[in-house]
Order: structure tokens, then C-alpha cells, then sequence
């Protein structure tokens, strides 16, 4: 049996990565490798997969590589491949797949060392469209040719298409790097048979909300939240939070009310265990529409300390291309007394 190694690096990539492991682990033998978002791993961990291998990196705390620090940034470079090292001897003639182009430097070095003997496949699908970018100016060219020198790899400037904050990113240039591309999306049977189960049946109408301490971004982002919650509950609402699985959730919650969910279960898996889910600022509810399943975006509701971040978002969600196909919109309540009204009147839909 030939080997696959599949490199997540984000919750959003966890039922991808669950869909190959579906299709392959009959026929070849499945290894896993989680970068950055420790969750992520206890999640897969408590799966009790079949797999040969499954690891985790931690890279937050690798420090950024500045041209200004020549010596240092050949030192993380260097301590980041050794690290690398054992996995990479391990496997030839295996079929890699990672996601996407925003790689951090020890998955990046996962992927130039494991290129050498194995088949590299970009199955990335980012929630977002990524745009090429000219270098800015003459030191962000030197910077391209200084990541080239240090990692054997290319790289190019992208930016988000249609962001307000202006900021573009040297990211991994795979196409340059001879990578190819498989993009495809999860399948649907694979969510349902994942999909998280309660303990014991929600009191409904259930709401889950998504929530992680977004206090730096919103003017009285506690005030808000705590209405939400308690009209929500005069209408006979249970509430059920969802924590980020990398920043948690806003400790004030903590005295309300409310179910705290595990952290480390990816939202995504959530789509059918409650009958209404809402946000504000998450990328994650385009999951939850494109299912059928009701969903809310409070972003109308909290008031943006940068106004532009919050006109983008909304944007976002008018113009993100699978909606967009798929012919859905994004409900987008005003106030928390609209938001009551449309979630009494689709909450006890059938799931």
C-alpha cells in the first residue's frame, strides 16, 4: 500500500482533509500533519482514525524572518528544517496533498522537503480569492529573492481581493515550485457522518453562536452580545457557543446562561446539531447557507470601530463566489429585535 500525507493547517481544512482520508485509507495507508492550531489535532486525535502517522507542529511560535536579521533568519530556517527532518526521510514515493498558498515556514519546509521523492498536490480552496501583487517597492523585491535564497522556494505578494486594510503578504508561489493543483470540496456524506452530536438533544429553538473575543474590533462588544443572548432567551432560545479553536471564546459568557461546545470541533461540523447558527466576522457561516441550514450575520447589529473592516465583510459576504453560484444570500438583521423575528420564524424548520 502507498502512502498519503495530508497537511492541515486551519480548521477550515479539517473536512477536506476528512473526505481524502474517506476515499484513501481503504487502499493506502493515511498519515495526518497539523500545523499551528493545537485544536485541530486533539479533534483528529479523538476521531480514533486509522492512520500511520499523526502529528502536530507547533509553529506559533516561530519568529518572523526580517532582512534585517540575515543571521537569524538562516537560523529559524535552519532549526525549522531540522525539525522537519524525521518526517520527511520517512516517506517516498507518497502522495502529499496541503492546502492552499498562506503556508507557515515548517509546513513550507514540510512540503519542499517531501517534493523530492513525492508527489506535491495543492488541494487549496481558501474562502477568499487571492490576488497577485507586484512588489510594492525595491526592498519587497529583495525580500522575494531573500525567502528564494533561504528556502529553495518562490514567492509572490498576494492580497484578499476587495480588502479594506490595504495589506498584501508574501506567500508560497506553488505553480513556480512546478506543484500541481487538485482543488475540490468536501463531500457533504463525509460532514453528516462526522457532524458533532450533542450529549443530550438541544432545547429548541437551539441557537449556536460562534463567538470569540472580538472586544478590540466592535465599540460595547460585551453590551451587545449580552443582549443578543438574553432576547434571544426571552423568545425561548438555548444558546450554545462555539469557541474559536485557536483564540477561545469572550470569558464574560462564562456568567450567562449559556453551553459552552469544544473548542476544538471545527463549526463546520456543526451544520446540523442546532437549528439556527450566527456570527459576526466568520467566514464559516458560507458553510452553513450552502447546506440549506439557517444562518444569521450580525454585522449590522455590532458597531465596527473601523467602519471600512465592517463594509468589507459585508461585502465579503454579498460577493463570495460559491454563494454567489449557488444563488444564496447572506441574512443580515439590523437590530437585535429583527434578528429574534427571523429566527422564530425559520428555527423550527425541519433539519
Amino acid at each position: 500500500m502507498h502512502d498519503v500525507v495530508i497537511i492541515v493547517n486551519g480548521p477550515f481544512y479539517v473536512l477536506h482533509a476528512l473526505t481524502l482520508y474517506e476515499q484513501l485509507a481503504s487502499q493506502k495507508h493515511v498519515s495526518i500533519v497539523v500545523t499551528y492550531v493545537k485544536s485541530i489535532h486533539t479533534y483528529l486525535e479523538s476521531l480514533n482514525l486509522t492512520l500511520r502517522t499523526l502529528v502536530f507542529y507547533d509553529t506559533s511560535s516561530i519568529p518572523e524572518i526580517r532582512l534585517k536579521h540575515p543571521l537569524q533568519a538562516r537560523q529559524i530556517v535552519a532549526q525549522a528544517r531540522q525539525r522537519c527532518r524525521p518526517l520527511v526521510n520517512r516517506f517516498q514515493d507518497a502522495e502529499v496533498y496541503y492546502s492552499g498558498d498562506q503556508v507557515d515556514l515548517v509546513e513550507l519546509m514540510l512540503i519542499m522537503g517531501l517534493r523530492r521523492r513525492n508527489r506535491i498536490v495543492n488541494f487549496g480552496l481558501p474562502p477568499y480569492k487571492i490576488v497577485r501583487d507586484q512588489p510594492a517597492n525595491l526592498q519587497e523585491s529583495i525580500y522575494l529573492r531573500f525567502m528564494r535564497y533561504l528556502t529553495g522556494a518562490h514567492y509572490y505578494y498576494g492580497s484578499i481581493e476587495g480588502s479594506p486594510l490595504n495589506a498584501h503578504y508574501a506567500l508560497f508561489d506553488s505553480r513556480a515550485c512546478g506543484i500541481s493543483e487538485q482543488v475540490f470540496d468536501y463531500d457533504p456524506a463525509v460532514l453528516r457522518k462526522y457532524c458533532y452530536r450533542p450529549p443530550s438533544r438541544p432545547i429548541a429553538p437551539s441557537v449556536l453562536f460562534m463567538e470569540n473575543d472580538l472586544g478590540g474590533m466592535f465599540y460595547d462588544y460585551q453590551q451587545t452580545t449580552e443582549a443578543i443572548i438574553r432576547e434571544l432567551m426571552a423568545i425561548g432560545c438555548s444558546i450554545h457557543i462555539k469557541p474559536h479553536p485557536r483564540l477561545g471564546y469572550s470569558k464574560f459568557l462564562d456568567n450567562l446562561p449559556v453551553t459552552i461546545l469544544p473548542a476544538e470541533i471545527p463549526c463546520q461540523l456543526m451544520t446540523y446539531s442546532f437549528d439556527v447558527a450566527m456570527a459576526v466576522g466568520c467566514t464559516s457561516m458560507v458553510d452553513f447557507l450552502l447546506l440549506g441550514r439557517p444562518v444569521f450575520a450580525l454585522d449590522r447589529i455590532y458597531r465596527y470601530q473601523n467602519l471600512d473592516e465592517g463594509g468589507y465583510f459585508v461585502e465579503y459576504l454579498a460577493k463570495e463566489p460559491r454563494l454567489q453560484k449557488a444563488g444564496v444570500t447572506v441574512p443580515l438583521p439590523a437590530t437585535v429585535a429583527e434578528l429574534c423575528r427571523a429566527v422564530q420564524a425559520t428555527a423550527l424548520q425541519p433539519r
